[in-house]
């Protein structure tokens, strides 16, 4: 009996002992499987005045993407998104239903009374996951003004039960009112959310955007009062406003505060790429820690991918910006190459103070035979002097001397300088500004500011209080030699490779699209120039923008098209191509999605080492316990069928007592695992870092 008893224990010492095995293997599993998690985490944080990734520095450019709770295409449209270097989207959990202001939604994050919708916080948290995934950070712009009667008070509440929900996630940061200044949120209401944020966590970042023509001191003096961790200031809607991002970002820059420009404006008519790239390299060189590609192709994304409602212009632009950030110093105050024209052409002029490869489309010397209206002051200004010109060109304002400002204005401003009986001047302010005069654009000297010129009715030039200072606008061109300059080739624009051989066209998408709507050509040896047939044999001509590899071509359906089916071809100096696809054309309505989806699909596969594990050890959790339970039946069923066979009562008992330990040994894995981040047990998994969907 004795030894029968010494037998049991050393057995059942040798079973604990290779559970403790296996249970100090799983826990050494958790742990790594933990830190791998917390490793994959895409962490936003701040540095001075600029924005980290990862500990890392980084100027950061983000998109317009407000609907992205309803967004069908979300992989596809980050994956787009991230493959053109744009590292962020900034998105409004309350939006207005299709876009359209005024127009309430019924599915929105914060209703009317202050409840959060829990299957519209589960939308939220997937996108914030997602775009972790992919290394992108997440601008959640909250809106008190999309919701019908919603009051400050459950507003804050709501807003704060919000973000303490998303308190795991480390890749974003929050606009606690968009545009508050515009929406009746007070300094006070502003302030006292942030301290009840920062009552959370002082680590979440949280800013309070301002708009509706707001200076930039303005919005300086907002943030500070209020302790914002930002600068979030919304440009105004003016002519050529690409041309005061950097004057705006350094007046921005005097809060100490990291400068967000959030939402300049979004493409209009008349406008092309080359303006919203002066605009995001003035917020680079000026020194801000962000910018935002505003466009209304996020506006509404319920049925529709983010790509299929750019236009040919924003695509452009989202192809163009990364090689021009490249060549701009951040913070280096307009010492940059400027933005390359969206066309060349054979511009010729003086070279004047101009650098080689570059001419003076106008500008003038402010000497002291040069007086304006207010004692002290001396100013002069010419029209555009360059010839050849194709508008519009980019370059860049341009001044050497010490002291003084160099401007360009609508020729309408007249003359700046005083002549007595002739004309009256220009008078300025204590602060040294024209007084009701319209400048365009403007730079300090010594400076230089990338600008871009629509047409030719301007006129250019400088004012100082130490004459002589020149002013000049200075674009690519030919020097025609005035001033005894050698000629100097313009720079060459970076344009697509020639064609190497005949095009060849594989697809159209969509096949069916609205008026004014892009759509995309894909083959070989493209070019710019496509020509549409109708069905009633006449010929359309339309210029597109070609990739560098040129198998694609973007373009617009005309506004004035008619309804109906088009052929569409392509003639060249090396070949002529038809379309296996014809385009049909509506007039009126929505634009059509892609038809066909580019991008490869990864929406619930794992995309990093941290999804892969979690995805195998959850499916470890479900197979251990089908496991146990198999183990249980088939246990009872040799039992039950043993027929008082003791041997087999005895396998029995031992496969039972086998699927015990394996069921603790379950159990405690997921107390471990609930003990490490409550999230890893839920059924929806929302990880720092790793992302899955049910």
């Amino acid at each position: 009996m004795t030894a029968r008893l010494i037998w049991v224990k050393i057995e059942l010492m040798e079973k604990l002992k290779n559970n403790f095995v296996i249970g100090i293997f799983l826990a050494v599993f958790l742990v790594f499987f933990a830190f791998v998690s917390n490793a994959s985490a895409t962490t936003l944080g701040i540095n001075g005045t600029k924005f980290t990734i990862n500990n890392q520095v980084k100027f950061l450019v983000l998109v317009s993407y407000f609907d992205a709770l309803d967004a069908q295409n979300l992989n596809a449209d980050l994956d787009y998104l991230k493959s053109n270097g744009v590292d962020g989207i900034r998105i409004l959990p309350n939006w207005w239903a299709n876009g359209q202001g005024g127009n309430y939604s019924n599915t929105v994050l914060i209703d009317s009374s202050g409840n959060i919708s829990p299957g519209q916080l589960n939308i939220l948290k997937n996108v914030i996951t997602q775009a972790n995934n992919k290394g992108m950070v997440v601008d959640i712009s909250f809106t008190r003004e999309t919701v019908q009667n919603l009051s400050v008070s459950d507003y804050k509440n709501a807003v704060e039960a919000t973000i303490r929900d998303l308190l795991e996630y480390r890749n974003v940061f929050y606009d606690l009112q968009n545009e508050a200044n515009c929406n009746n949120f007070t300094e006070q209401d502003a302030s006292n959310l942030r301290q009840i944020i920062k009552n959370i966590s002082s680590n979440i970042i949280v800013s309070t955007s301002l708009a509706c023509g707001i200076s930039p001191s303005g919005t300086t003096s907002f943030t500070i009062n209020t302790g914002m961790d930002l600068v979030n200031h919304h440009e105004d809607r003016v002519t050529n406003w690409w041309n005061t991002t950097q004057n705006i970002t350094q007046s921005l820059l005097s809060s100490g505060k990291p400068v967000y420009l959030g939402e300049p404006d979004r493409f209009r008519s008349g406008m092309n790429s080359a303006n919203f790239l002066t605009s995001i390299s003035g917020a680079k060189s000026g020194g801000a820690a962000a910018w935002t590609f505003h466009t209304n192709a996020g506006f509404d994304l319920d049925g529709s991918s983010f790509q299929s409602k750019l236009n040919s212009t924003e695509k452009d632009f989202l192809n163009k910006f990364q090689q021009i950030l490249s060549e701009v110093t951040w913070g280096g105050g307009g010492n940059n190459p400027p933005v390359p024209p969206p066309s060349g052409g054979g511009a010729i002029g003086p070279q004047g103070i101009c650098p080689s490869g570059y001419i003076e489309l106008t500008g003038a010397n402010a000497s002291s035979a040069d007086p304006t209206a207010t004692a002290g002051y001396f100013c002069d200004n010419d029209p555009v002097e360059a010839t050849g010109v194709t508008y519009p060109v980019s370059g860049f304002l341009y001044c050497k001397s010490s002291g003084g400002v160099a401007f360009y204005a609508p020729d309408s401003v007249g003359s700046c300088n005083f002549r007595e009986g002739i004309r009256p001047g220009w008078s300025f302010d204590s602060n040294g500004r024209p007084i009701e005069i319209d400048i365009y654009s403007q730079v300090n000297c010594p400076g230089r500011l990338n600008v871009t010129i629509n047409n030719s009715s301007i006129t250019g030039g400088a004012w100082t209080t130490n004459p002589s200072t020149e002013g000049v606008v200075c674009i690519p061109g030919t020097p025609n030699g005035n001033g005894n300059n050698p000629p100097v080739p313009p720079p060459s624009v970076p344009l697509p490779g020639s064609p190497t051989g005949p095009p060849q066209i594989t697809a159209v998408n969509p096949t069916k699209a609205a008026t004014g709507q892009a759509v995309e050509i894909y083959g070989t040896n493209l070019i710019e120039n496509i020509k549409l047939e109708f069905s009633d044999g006449k010929f359309y001509t339309v210029t597109g923008v070609v990739d560098v590899q040129r198998t694609t071509v973007d373009f617009d359906v005309p506004l004035e098209f008619s309804a109906g089916v088009y052929k569409i071809s392509m003639v060249g100096s090396s070949g002529s191509a038809t379309s296996p696809q014809n385009l049909e054309v509506i007039v009126g309505g929505p634009g059509f999605p892609l038809s066909v989806n580019l991008n490869t699909p990864t929406q619930g596969l794992p995309t990093d080492l941290g999804s892969l594990i979690e995805q195998i050890f959850s499916w470890s959790l479900s197979i251990l316990g089908i496991a146990v339970f198999v183990m249980f039946f088939y246990s009872g069923f040799l039992w039950l069928t043993a027929a008082g066979n003791t041997s087999k009562i005895g396998e029995a008992k031992t496969h039972m007592t086998n699927a015990v330990f394996g069921a603790i040994l379950l159990l405690s894995s997921y107390l471990i695992l609930y003990t490490i981040n409550p999230d890893l047990v839920k059924n929806t998994v929302n990880l720092p870092g790793l992302g899955t969907e049910e």
